[in-house]
């Protein structure tokens, strides 16, 4: 199979949506759109920067200017008990206290008026057993005036537990 035989066959709603883009752009630019886009693309801006001057680089500073006073976290579908900038602050600085040398990678991001979707992964070494380790996860966020103010973060521990060689013990049977 072709290289684009393969790949229409792996994308075919990717395929759909470029051809209606293709529409769109041989229709012309729209106000509307151009401001879509243009909101989206800050909407992005301020998960990568979140990322990577916040999560990576530890520089709190910046959390206010990204996460509204009423920021909302939710990992693995349970609301986190702690809200706002310094709830972000506080699981930075648990993160880095637990692998003081994780990065997160941002893989892609898509993002709309008022959501961004970013899947990333994190790489770190396991402080117990001193062995590579990566997590894969996604995040969603919800973006009012600029910063965020709600956030879904979906990863599998797991899995990245099982890579270092943990091994799993059943639970004895019920008696």
């Amino acid at each position: 199979m072709s290289g684009y035989s393969a790949f229409r066959s792996q994308h075919p709603v990717l395929l759909a949506l470029c051809a209606v883009s293709l529409a769109a752009s041989a229709c012309g630019t729209t106000p509307a759109t151009t401001a879509t886009t243009a909101t989206a693309d800050a909407n992005a801006e301020v998960v990568r920067r979140s990322i990577e001057e916040g999560w990576n680089g530890k520089n709190y500073a910046v959390l206010p200017d990204l996460y509204a006073a009423t920021y909302v976290p939710h990992t693995n579908g349970q609301r986190d008990t702690l809200s706002g900038p310094a709830a972000v602050e506080a699981a930075i600085k648990a993160a880095h206290q637990q692998s003081p040398d994780y990065v997160i990678t941002i893989e892609e991001t898509f993002a709309t008026a008022d959501r961004v979707v970013t899947r990333w992964v994190w790489k770190s070494t396991d402080v117990p057993t001193g062995k590579p380790m990566q997590i894969a996860g996604t995040f969603v966020g919800r973006v009012a005036e600029g910063k965020l103010v709600e956030g879904w973060n979906n990863f599998d521990l797991l899995a990245a537990t099982l890579g270092t060689g943990a091994t799993l013990t059943p639970a004895p049977p019920k008696k």
